[in-house]
């Protein structure tokens, strides 16, 4: 079994060790599923829409959106996100 940050012919971390560093691990493939995410969704649209100024969705929600506004566009997404989630490889890296 190969353990995370393990050198060849070390001896492997203890089971304190691995459950610290369990954390930043969980935390880092998190961000990493996150942007995998954002890239994909990102990549349909600028697919579908060639000419979109990408660095607008940068900037959040377009001015005059209210919880109420989100809240219903999230929904309306949600079906497709879905979709795109299905296609994405969420297992995490064995290093």
């Amino acid at each position: 079994m190969a353990f995370p940050g393990a050198r060849a012919g070390a001896n492997p971390p203890s089971r304190v060790e691995l459950l610290a560093a369990a954390p930043e691990r969980l935390r880092a493939h998190v961000k990493e599923v996150a942007l995998i995410s954002s890239d994909q969704a990102l990549a349909v649209l600028k697919s579908h829409y060639p000419r979109a100024d990408l660095t607008r969705f940068g900037e959040g929600y377009a001015e005059g959106a209210t919880e109420e506004s989100v809240a219903a566009l999230l929904e309306e997404a949600r079906p497709i996100s879905n979709v795109l989630v299905e296609n994405l490889d969420l297992d995490p890296a064995v290093e």
